[in-house]
């Protein structure tokens, strides 16, 4: 079907489904329509005009440009007067809106009497939608007081205004100054802002199909805990009311889900755990990666950026029926497919990448990388008119945005490790901060730790620190303390720190101490940033494993904009995380729920995970020992947690007392004295963990104390469960030494089940009933 010209925007499409339908206009100020469709006439007050400045710049046009000055300052039109080569001068309108520009025939014979007029078939449609009587066209050499001669083509009208159009604008390459409402602009920016943010259903784009090899591949669902049962299955009708899933009967396709909580610590997430199923099987997709420098140097000369952030962006991509199957998820309520594209696939990134970049290729001041929306401009007039053409364009698309994670009209922000304002754009020198402000070291162990940092970046030996290693006593003078400072800037110079390429490939090196993490990413060997954090007291008391997990997904989130969408590798100095964040194996059920979660949201990302010894990666681990205090994650965990026949008081005043020196050797580390006295719990030291009030954990199983352990035996066999059943219990919720052989013994020595086992219940059958 084919519509007419909308009367609400002027595009050709039904009125009724146009998104500026409810739009008021900022020329008469009734709703229906926008400004560039109003058909009312309306001065504008001089009080509420302002002044700006535009300036067009091409490469193709001279470097002349016309002084504009206002004839009519009550008129909303600016006009400018122009010579041409008889010495003969018009007034003619200046549109911005108008690509072409427009001369009536009648002052066309007023300026040059002689001028051919030949015939275009162009036609010109004005605001009404009613087309322009045109006569041909022609070439006249016009200028401004102080300049020469530049041909420009108008087109021929029978009658009308005279308009000096965008291209001709261009070509003279005018600086423009003329009269815009700034009220008027920031109220249709919240408008359009606001409207942006109510968009649902989905952007309107052709759906994508997923390419797919290799046969289908169905898991079976996991275990949710019943506390969290009720909201998870509210989570998944409200995401059935908005139409991003849909429950279906059967698929050869299906993929369990984890519900990590939000930050609310009540609304579970529904994450598809898709690294077994479908991201093995996914074809890769690639797209057209922009050089940082190139969108840096786009935005050379621009005073004022904005920040747009896109809601929810994955799950705004439509999918194709075919594509949807694939993405099936098996729950405890039934199987659901995506029908938009889902967070966790690895083909998501590029997916989206080159949507966005054909959803806004054709606006000028718009850059994408990533998930970044950037829009700058010479000044806050030019900016304004790119940010409005955008956010048209997303509501156009159906695009949803985020305000509250938006930046509008700033003069400065960062920008992949640079800082770019109207100044240009530099580098971010507090990329190394976690090194250069590093203070000075207090003891031996300390300035070893530095020392084996700065080696990791220079060939050459620091003599004067050098020299207290090799002595026997720690002596920390103001020469040793200039040479250092003089190392640590030196870190910041070009033959050391490197700037940031999506074309180069990233390695992000790991580290965790008992009281910090830190990371360092790097490219061809030097370093791009540095970033580190101190762990909070309950973070102190996870597990070396746990806290090496922790560090991995911590940076991976916090280097999100360096690192997504592209292949990287992971360094780290323990060697278990090369199976916990493999991006093809699954994780043990008696792993803990928060690493379990961790690797599950570093499959969205394309990553290999390599061990390195602690001695090739000292720069790090003094990064985590020295770390800067930086923002947390949000580790809020749900466990279904078994009760126990014991108190918790009685719990962790038992532990205090026999496991006292490990609750210490986890936050502090372990000696060759503890080492000797607990051989077992040394042996399992990477999976030892502590609660904040000091009860000690094996991953997610209770260390019970040897005073306890009769107790929860006797509660483990209650209902003279057998051996096997018991052992099933006990790795759900407790752990000792021995624990088994506890559990065989217990269940041996019970009167009652050897009576029982002599005597089994014989089988009666039903009598035959004699009544139908």
């Amino acid at each position: 079907m084919k519509f007419g010209k909308c009367l609400s925007c002027g595009k050709f499409h039904a009125r009724n489904s146009c998104v500026f339908r409810s739009a008021k206009c900022f020329k008469c100020g009734k709703v229906g329509h926008i400004q560039s469709v109003c058909k009312a006439t309306v001065h504008f007050a001089s009080s509420s005009i302002k002044s700006c400045n535009l300036n067009f710049n091409d490469s193709d046009v001279l470097s002349d440009h016309l002084s504009l000055s206002t004839i009519s300052k009550g008129n909303v039109h600016i006009q400018k007067r122009l010579y041409t080569s008889l010495g003969s001068f018009h007034d003619i309108i200046l549109d911005t809106g108008s690509i072409e520009s427009i001369i009536s025939f009648k002052n066309l014979k007023s300026l040059d009497p002689n001028v051919v007029v030949r015939p275009t078939e162009v036609s010109i449609l004005g605001i009404t939608g009613q087309r322009l009587p045109i006569q041909g066209c022609c070439e006249l050499l016009i200028r401004d007081d102080n300049s020469s001669y530049i041909p420009c083509e108008f087109l021929v009208s029978e009658t009308g205004l005279s308009i000096l159009g965008l291209k001709n604008l261009k070509r003279l390459k005018v600086e423009l100054s003329f009269l815009v409402s700034k009220e008027n602009s920031d109220t249709l920016l919240k408008d359009l802002i606001a409207m942006c943010a109510k968009c649902s259903g989905g952007m309107k784009i052709k759906p994508i199909k997923l390419q797919v090899q290799g046969d289908p591949f169905f898991l079976k669902r996991r275990i949710i805990p019943y506390g969290l049962r009720e909201a998870v299955h509210k989570t998944l009708n409200d995401l059935c009311v908005k139409g991003i899933i849909e429950p279906i009967q059967s698929s050869a396709w299906g993929t369990p889900i984890v519900t990590p909580l939000k930050s609310d610590g009540k609304t579970p997430r529904i994450c598809g755990d898709y690294r077994l199923t479908l991201n093995s099987r996914l074809l890769k997709q690639t797209c057209t990666t922009v050089e940082a420098e190139d969108i840096l140097n786009r935005l050379h000369g621009s005073k004022v950026f904005s920040k747009v952030d896109l809601k929810d962006a994955y799950l705004q991509i439509p999918l194709d029926e075919s594509s949807s199957i694939l993405t099936t998820i098996n729950t405890p309520f039934g199987l659901f497919k995506y029908n938009f594209l889902p967070f966790g696939l690895s083909c998501s990134p590029a997916i989206f990448q080159e949507v966005m970049n054909k959803v806004v290729c054709d606006l000028e001041g718009v850059e994408v990388y990533q998930d970044d929306l950037i829009v700058h401009g010479s000044n806050k007039v030019v900016h304004d008119q790119r940010l409005i053409a955008l956010l048209r364009r997303l509501a156009e698309k159906n695009i949803t945005v985020n305000p509250n994670k938006c930046s509008f009209c700033v003069s400065s922000f960062e920008c992949l490790g640079y800082l770019v304002d109207g100044n240009g754009f530099r580098p971010d020198m507090k990329r190394l901060a976690p090194l250069t402000n590093a203070p000075s070291p207090k003891n031996l162990t300390e300035l070893r730790s530095l020392v084996g940092a700065l080696q990791y970046y220079f060939s050459c030996r620091a003599n004067c620190l050098f020299n207290i290693l090799t002595s026997n006593s720690f002596k920390w003078s103001e020469e040793q303390e200039s040479c250092l400072r003089s190392l640590l800037k030196f870190l910041q110079s070009d033959a050391v720190l490197r700037t940031y390429s999506p074309n180069v490939h990233s390695v992000l090196i790991t580290d965790a101490s008992p009281v910090g993490i830190g990371a360092v990413l790097e490219q061809e060997d030097r370093p791009v940033i540095c970033v580190s954090r101190k762990l909070t007291v309950t973070e102190q008391g996870y597990s070396q494993t746990q806290r090496e997990a922790l560090a991995v997904f911590w940076a991976v989130k916090r280097l999100h904009k360096y690192l997504f969408g592209k292949k990287f590798t992971i360094v780290t100095d323990h060697e278990a995380l090369k199976f916990i964040y493999h991006p093809e194996k699954s994780l043990a059920r008696s792993s803990a729920a928060m690493v379990q979660r961790w690797s599950i949201a570093l499959s969205a990302y394309d990553h290999t995970v390599q061990h390195r010894s602690a001695k090739q990666i000292q720069h790090v681990d003094y990064i985590s020992r020295q770390s800067l205090q930086d923002k947390p994650i949000n580790t809020s965990d749900c466990l279904l947690v078994q009760p126990l026949p014991v108190r918790r008081s009685d719990l962790i005043k038992e532990t205090r007392r026999y496991f006292g020196c490990i609750l210490s050797a986890i936050r502090k580390g372990w000696n060759a004295n503890l080492k000797r006295r607990f051989p077992i719990y040394f042996s399992k030291r990477d999976e030892l963990s502590t609660t904040p009030d000091g009860i000690l954990c094996l991953s997610d199983r209770v260390v019970i104390p040897p005073s306890l352990r009769i107790s929860v035996l006797e509660d483990l066999h209650s209902g003279h469960l057998g051996v096997e059943k018991m052992k099933f219990l006990a790795r759900l919720t407790c752990w000792w030494p021995e624990i088994n052989a506890d559990i065989c013994r217990t269940a041996n020595n019970c009167e009652k089940c050897h009576l029982l086992k002599n005597h089994p219940l014989k089988w009666v059958p039903w009598p035959v009933s004699s009544e139908a």
